[in-house]
């Protein structure tokens, strides 16, 4: 992989050693896909922010990394294990709130916004198409893809890091035109209208062809709210980096669907909902925010839930920058009121609070893959409306 005079300096160590670590990681990952130089990123976002899933090796890692290094793009990082402004209430352990504030604190030291978010395309880190940049989060990278039209190939927290330190990354994947070319023509015959009804969708496309790109047909109206739950779908269950939709994404037009076609029906996104929900005689908690909630599903929990008592636990977790545009509005007051709990900063995918969790009903299939596998617990996916009615009448 060709390198500039500069970047064999830094190489060499003679900016210091975190941006030496941050070249060799890339230099490595370069050589590893073949890339043939490395280009200039616009932006990142970093992935591997909650202690407690990084634990004391990786704060460590993180230190060594910050000595004396800062981030040469505008960089935002994944929710932690906890609401910076409400962890009281979370009733999290005190050890754990040191770690994390040490890791968040660490972060900040190397000019990373503490944005604490895996969507960072709602208000954070909004990326314009054609646009290079180095994202971890696996559901952004494929949103950002998809429906913005941004380039970034999946990268680990790590290599996204090193990526912001330099404000470069390897071309290589989905910086490049063939990287980005569709595999699968997807041609769906039944109209969504859900969210969760999108995250089925993905579901199914990833266990009919794995991480490959799909071309869909057949979506004639949808939302980034929509596009939010069909990429977090692909990403978790097969990795793949994108998707192209007809008519609806910026890139369909420079590519020909593919010959090879699968059919989808309604009889099929049937299906994929039975196969997303476990037997539950009782729900322990409804849980929205998976990816991090938007301001219009804010807005919907409120007016489902408002003026109304909770009969089960409801819990809604979001981008700090969304949870004050909700105060503003008076969201998070109605569902408070109700009896919800809103939190920023954080998910209970990556929280200790969902390690007391016997069972969640949720409108994510995101949310089913990593609640099972990381908690082992029953989930049981349904659409946002169901979600509210169940938490308000108990059943």
């Amino acid at each position: 992989m060709y390198l500039t005079r500069e970047e064999e300096k830094i190489l060499d160590g003679e900016y210091g050693y975190g941006y030496k670590k941050a070249m060799e990681i890339l230099v490595a990952i370069g050589k590893i896909y073949e890339a043939d130089r490395l280009i200039d990123i616009s932006s990142a976002h970093i992935s591997g922010v909650s202690y407690k899933n990084i634990g004391d090796e990786g704060v460590e890692f993180l230190k060594e990394m910050a000595k004396n290094s800062r981030v040469r793009v505008p960089t935002t990082i994944n929710p932690g294990g906890f609401d910076l402004n409400n962890w009281k209430r979370m009733n999290i352990d005190r050890r754990f709130i040191e770690k994390q504030m040490d890791v968040i604190n660490t972060f900040q030291a190397m000019g990373i916004k503490p944005s604490l978010s895996c969507t960072p395309y709602y208000n954070d880190n909004l990326p314009n198409r054609g646009e290079h940049v180095a994202w971890a989060e696996s559901s952004a990278v494929t949103l950002v893809n998809s429906l913005i039209g941004a380039y970034t190939n999946r990268e680990s927290g790590i290599s996204a890091l090193a990526a912001a330190l330099l404000g470069k990354t390897p071309r290589y994947g989905l910086h490049t035109y063939e990287g980005r070319m569709p595999k699968y023509t997807i041609k769906l015959k039944t109209r969504l209208n859900k969210m969760s009804e999108y995250g089925v969708l993905g579901y199914l496309i990833s266990d009919i062809i794995g991480n490959n790109i799909p071309y869909i047909k057949g979506i004639k109206n949808s939302d980034i709210d929509k596009m939010k739950y069909l990429a977090a779908s692909l990403a978790t269950y097969a990795g793949t980096p994108m998707f192209h939709i007809e008519g609806l994404t910026p890139e369909y037009m420079e590519y020909e669907p593919p010959k090879e076609k699968i059919s989808i029906d309604e009889e099929d996104i049937s299906k994929g909902f039975k196969r997303l929900r476990d037997v539950v005689n009782s729900v322990d908690m409804v849980w929205i925010g998976c990816p991090h909630a938007s301001i219009s599903e804010i807005k919907t929990i409120s007016n489902l839930v408002k003026g109304k008592s909770l009969k089960k636990k409801l819990v809604v977790t979001t981008a700090r920058s969304t949870y004050k545009l909700a105060v503003q509005q008076g969201f998070i007051d109605e569902i408070e009121n109700a009896g919800g709990e809103v939190y920023a900063d954080t998910c209970i995918i990556v929280s200790p609070i969902g390690e007391k969790i016997r069972s969640i009903m949720t409108n994510s299939a995101k949310a089913f893959y990593y609640l099972r596998g990381v908690n082992n617990i029953p989930v049981y996916v349904a659409d946002l409306e169901e979600c509210i009615e169940t938490a308000l009448t108990g059943e």
